[in-house]
């Protein structure tokens, strides 16, 4: 059993083919290949690189379309952290409506 079918390797990136032809091409083809091509090139500046990047203009942020995006996602998303902090403001909330019920007794 491959790693293909282990269901290993995300097909979206790669698919068995690529990988066989590849293969045939022998490593140095392979690698000669891929050095000559800009898509596979090491990144030398990471600003310049990633600039241009959707999620770090606010503007094309602002039209992203954000509709494929369940609500129990959304709210997966949300951190401990946050979730214990609204958790202690409401256990607050209710102290302090029981001590504001009993001056008032």
């Amino acid at each position: 059993m491959n790693t293909f079918e282990e269901e290993l390797v995300e097909p979206f990136f790669i698919g068995q083919e690529d990988v066989n032809n590849s293969l045939e091409l022998g490593i140095e083809v392979a690698l000669n290949k891929l050095r000559s091509n800009s898509r596979y090139s090491f990144i030398e500046d990471v600003i310049l690189e990633m600039k241009n990047w959707a999620c770090f203009q606010q503007s094309r942020i602002n039209q992203l379309d954000t509709s494929f995006i369940s609500s129990e996602e959304i709210t997966s998303w949300t951190t401990k952290k946050s979730k214990n902090q609204a958790k202690n403001k409401k256990k607050m909330q209710t102290e302090s409506r029981r001590k504001n019920r009993s001056k008032k007794k």
